[in-house]
């Protein structure tokens, strides 16, 4: 594996929305992977390039789970209820 010099010293974010409604029939896990992919795509990257992940509501062993990350080192969630996955 060759080193990269910037590794562990650079984010890069994508941005994405998906719809949000409550009767809408999907979780909010649901929801948070489907803005995960779209924020991949508009950053150019794939599950391969993520180390790292942090998250708030969905735990991110959830998200980190449904985008199969296979390099995620670390991972960081802030202290927000959350009961629907």
């Amino acid at each position: 594996r060759m080193r990269n010099p910037i590794r562990d010293r650079i984010a890069i974010a994508g941005v994405a929305t998906t719809p949000y409604a409550r009767d809408r029939g999907r979780t909010l896990g649901a929801m948070t992977l489907e803005a995960c992919i779209a924020a991949l795509r508009d950053a150019g990257l794939g599950a391969r390039d993520i180390d790292g992940l942090c998250g708030s509501s969905v735990p991110t062993h959830y998200v980190a789970s449904g985008l199969r990350l296979p390099e995620l080192r670390w991972h960081a969630n802030f202290q927000i209820p959350f009961t629907n996955t």
